[in-house]
């Protein structure tokens, strides 16, 4: 895990070294802003329920690499192809037991990724 001087010196790049800027997230004083915790392939991983931990232990390990934990989390978007809302939430529900960050889900039709659910996320730094 890496920091790079952001774009216009309004923050730092937070990912593992060689990835591209869009694939994780920036980090101000304050903040993180993250894209990321998309899970493995659907043929690596052919069950929801772990593919969706996945995607959340990918969010905390980022997380914890910036200082940061899921306990700092102020906003959650969450984007899943097909209909998994009762699944994402049993999983989501083991990982924010009490009191859950304020959540955004959407419903995607089918899209040309090689994953089904991605999650972006506003932390405290």
């Amino acid at each position: 895990m890496h920091a790079t001087r952001g774009r216009r010196g309004s923050g730092h790049f937070v990912g593992e070294p060689g990835a591209r800027r869009a694939d994780f997230g920036c980090r101000t004083r304050q903040r993180l802003y993250l894209r990321l915790g998309h899970a493995a392939d659907r043929s690596a991983d052919r069950h929801l329920r772990a593919r969706i931990e996945r995607c959340l232990r990918n969010l905390q390990h980022i997380l914890e690499t910036a200082g940061s934990s899921l306990d700092r989390i102020c906003m959650v978007h969450v984007y899943a192809s097909g209909d998994h809302y009762r699944t994402i939430n049993e999983v989501y529900a083991r990982f924010f037991p009490a009191d859950p960050p304020a959540r955004t889900f959407v419903p995607v039709g089918d899209w040309p990724l090689e994953f089904d659910i991605e999650i972006e996320c506003v932390a405290l730094a």
